[in-house]
């Protein structure tokens, strides 16, 4: 239908149900009578029943259909920022003419920056993939070709990838004092934190950094989730660790008619992006916890929510088994990773940069299965994001945290420190880097540092300002040390306190049941 972007089910050509389509059909009488969630694969087969005497297949299409109001408003935003970004470029004076960093750090728009890098003419977008509850170690094990994509394109943040630099011959391929590879490949190569071998090495537009010490907050979603998503704590680890939660959490129960300002989309729609967020079941994530389903206020300008709020799917919660993750003819995630690609490419078609949050629950189950089952699918997803958009486009590709139920953590001595150790990849543009020396050395020496989900929500916050500082909220103003974005330097001797890591989650304290202490 027109301006739809989902069709979630329609009416089969054949009459006869299979055992499957039986089953299927149970489960949304069941659903009828008692229904968890609006199902529209339930209206469907009602329709298809009593109308067209045919079976419903549940079989998802997507597309992206930009309103032409949206997409007016957006060109306004984008129009008036640059505006005013060449109207302080032109005047050739003010806080970036003063020696005072005060006076930087509290310009809006400082002229030499726009001026040299021309950002506003030419902005960067951003992508976030999280596969929810999966540890790096996990994800390297059952994705081996999503970890070797990231691997390929590992670098040491100069523009070139090792074996480019090695190639010349010149040894030197690392910024002055970036903390980086200095000299050939490195050590690092075997740790993924260096290129594969040069066999496998990419000529492709972005260069990765894999962070080994990004660090849990606490022990769930809500917990790890609302700090990258807002910079602020949710309301149980606000409360247990003596801090500021979430503004925009409710009392109760969430309101359709309630609003929220405090997500880092506002940040990028405030400046002319367009916005999207795409889950494999039904509900907001973690966000259902301000906007329920059908809230009049959603977080972004489009979503993808609708086809897994099918009963045949979620209604008994089939996201946490290895097993029966179709829709129709194909595995549940494939229609969402062409709803991210779709939508990068409606809007760069458009002219407008734009800022994707997609959430995979393939790790939120305990044999990991069906992690294994995603990995073909997101690699290939990943390779024509860069192919088509890497230019201009960031990655974040990252988890919430490790499994916490099920033979791989109950039955492991690793389980519970998996648990506190989530992957964090991100590819940044070549040419970027290379217009962002700085930035570029300082992603460099914080691979090995210990970073927080506070850590990346300051440094999405920061893309929007390079090079100025950034700016994002301190959810504990007891605490003297903030957030530190990635762009800049995180301290080396940083301590769990530090980076606001409750000590029951320190990944620097806490040791395998059964394994003596480190000496």
């Amino acid at each position: 239908p027109p301006g739809a972007e989902a069709v979630s089910a329609f009416c089969a050509r054949g009459g006869e149900l299979s055992p499957l389509e039986h089953e299927a059909a149970a489960k949304c009488d069941a659903a009828a009578a008692a229904p968890r969630k609006a199902s529209n694969h339930a209206a469907m087969r009602l329709h298809c029943d009593q109308v067209a005497s045919r079976s419903p297949q549940l079989n998802v299409r997507v597309r992206v259909a930009p309103a032409a109001g949206l997409v007016a408003h957006l060109r306004g935003v984008r129009a008036q920022w640059k505006g005013a970004a060449r109207a302080a470029a032109a005047e050739g004076a003010g806080p970036c003419a003063s020696d005072d960093p005060s006076a930087i750090l509290n310009a809006t728009l400082c002229p030499k920056a726009w001026a040299a890098l021309d950002e506003a003419e030419h902005p960067i977008s951003l992508a976030v993939i999280m596969v929810d509850s999966i540890s790096a170690a996990r994800l390297r094990a059952n994705m081996p070709r999503t970890a070797a994509f990231f691997a390929r394109r590992a670098a040491d943040g100069s523009g070139r990838s090792v074996e480019d630099a090695a190639e010349t011959g010149s040894g030197e391929t690392s910024p002055a004092g970036s903390g980086g590879v200095s000299s050939g490949r490195s050590a690092r190569v075997d740790s993924g934190q260096g290129a594969a071998s040069s066999g496998t090495r990419s000529r492709g537009a972005w260069e990765a950094f894999r962070f080994d010490h990004f660090a849990t907050v606490g022990p769930n979603s809500p917990r790890n989730q609302f700090p990258l998503l807002s910079g602020y704590a949710s309301a149980e680890w606000a409360q247990e660790e003596a801090g500021a939660r979430l503004p925009c959490l409710p009392s109760g129960r969430p309101s359709r008619t309630a609003a929220c300002d405090r997500w880092i989309f506002t940040r990028y729609e405030e400046v002319g992006y367009a916005t999207a967020f795409t889950t494999n079941m039904c509900d907001w994530g973690v966000m259902e916890e301000v906007h329920p389903l059908h809230t009049e206020h959603p977080p972004t300008h489009h979503r993808l929510v609708a086809p897994w709020c099918s009963t045949a799917y979620d209604a008994d919660k089939l996201y946490f088994r290895p097993v029966e993750r179709c829709l129709g003819d194909r595995r549940a995630h494939v229609p969402l990773l062409e709803y991210h690609e779709r939508f990068h490419e409606a809007y760069a078609s458009l002219g407008l940069p734009r800022f994707a949050w997609s959430v995979l629950l393939e790790g939120h189950e305990p044999s990991g299965i069906a992690s294994a089952s995603l990995d073909a699918d997101l690699a290939d997803h990943l390779e024509r994001l860069e192919r088509f958009h890497g230019h201009r486009l960031a990655l974040i590709l990252l988890s919430d945290h490790g499994i916490h139920y099920g033979p791989l953590y109950d039955r492991t001595r690793a389980g519970p420190l998996e648990h506190l150790r989530p992957p964090l990849y991100i590819a940044l543009p070549k040419a970027w880097l290379r217009a962002h020396p700085r930035a570029a050395a300082n992603m460099c020496r914080n691979r090995n540092k210990l970073v927080t989900p506070f850590d990346v929500h300051a440094t999405m916050a920061h893309l929007l300002r390079i090079p100025l500082p950034g700016e994002f909220p301190r959810w504990r103003d007891l605490r003297e040390k903030p957030p530190v974005s990635l762009f800049e330097p995180v301290p080396a001797a940083r301590s769990c306190r530090d980076a606001w890591i409750p000590q029951s989650h320190c990944p620097c304290t806490q040791q395998p049941r059964g394994a003596e202490p480190e000496r």
